[in-house]
């Protein structure tokens, strides 16, 4: 296969933690916990409570990683 992309798809799933604290996502999500809060505001990520935690379900990280658009870089 030729499409980088395509083949990145057919790659086994990453094991992640059911639920992961907002605290501790960025080395693991690449994503700020300012733009965690955001896009669980949006409803694009699915953010719970537990105490004073705030987590984000491996679920809806995987369901907003497949909404994104395929990135078009110049070769």
């Amino acid at each position: 296969m030729d499409n980088p992309a395509a083949t990145a798809l057919l790659l086994p799933p990453i094991a992640l933690p059911a639920l992961i604290p907002i605290s501790q996502s960025k080395p693991i999500t690449g994503i700020a916990r300012s733009t965690a809060y955001r896009l669980g505001a949006e409803g694009k990520l699915d953010l719970r409570k537990i105490g004073a935690t705030t987590y984000i379900t491996a679920d809806s990280l995987r369901a907003l990683i497949a909404s994104l658009p395929i990135a078009k870089v110049a070769a």
